[in-house]
């Protein structure tokens, strides 16, 4: 029901949160399907993709973007230029209830951080420790689990996603540079048309320096037929350094910026 996604897929902080470091954006290949166990159904995906999208775009000479649809960079749109073990691979097993009121489950996926793209580290944001830690490919894994049940008209959502580094290099400079997202949301039906929510999340990042993230957040929906829902969303967001090691950085210790958004979701 809300406007302001959570954390990682919302676009409006994508420069911040990457969804490719916490999320497979990408399966090319996969195999899925449900088995009926009583009254249960067990949820099953495999499923391999190319590399993170910044595999396949480059750096321009004044510190741009460049993507794979420039014509001097001769890869197809789509095409995913690196080698096989580069390559994501991943599953999920879930089990839910047959009339989906309850629905669980936990899932994995291997691949690498192309830490080779230094243009999503500006180096005012690194230590002068984690600058060490570029120039090269991260080993990554992330293991996500997920929970969803309605009672009536009450309804509970929630999401937990870490990531994994089996890098060597930052393990011989004792750096953390694992990651963490957690979601939960409640929300009530008022009427069969109206819904109103509280949303909490919370996100840590410790490539560099040790940062928290929280986001808190109370909305409603307004269903106005089947194709129109009007939407209204109250968030603030709040950001927090740890003191060690931030002396290293430009960037300031606290940050909270607060939103207010109103808008409609239109199916056509």
């Amino acid at each position: 029901p809300y406007l302001f996604r959570p954390l990682i897929y919302e676009r409006l902080l994508s420069q911040k949160f990457y969804a490719e470091d916490f999320v497979p954006e990408h399966a090319f290949i996969q195999l899925y399907g449900s088995i009926p166990i009583g009254d249960f159904f067990a949820d099953y995906a495999v499923y391999t993709g190319n590399a993170e999208a910044s595999y396949i775009t480059r750096q321009d000479s004044r510190g741009g973007i460049e993507t794979d649809i420039n014509p001097n960079f001769e890869f197809l749109s789509g095409v995913d230029p690196t080698e096989f073990k580069l390559k994501l691979f991943g599953g999920r097993l879930g089990l839910r209830t047959r009339d989906e009121n309850v629905a669980f489950g936990v899932s994995m996926t291997h691949d690498y951080n192309n830490l080779r793209d230094t243009t999503r580290y500006p180096s005012y944001t690194l230590s002068r420790s984690a600058r060490q830690l570029l120039g090269s490919d991260a080993p990554r894994i992330r293991i996500g689990a997920d929970l969803a049940f309605r009672h009536g008209p009450l309804f509970f959502e929630t999401e937990l996603i870490k990531v994994l580094y089996d890098y060597e290099r930052a393990e011989r400079l004792k750096l953390e540079i694992e990651q963490s997202f957690a979601h939960g949301m409640v929300g009530y039906d008022i009427f069969p048309a109206l819904t109103a929510y509280v949303s909490v999340q919370w996100g840590d990042y410790t490539f560099g320096i040790d940062s928290d993230y929280y986001v808190y957040s109370f909305g409603s929906a307004y269903r106005v037929n089947d194709a129109i829902t009007a939407k209204a969303q109250l968030i603030m967001y709040e950001e927090g350094y740890e003191e060690e090691g931030v002396t290293e950085s430009a960037f300031s210790h606290d940050v909270t910026i607060k939103f207010v958004f109103l808008g409609f979701s239109i199916l056509l």
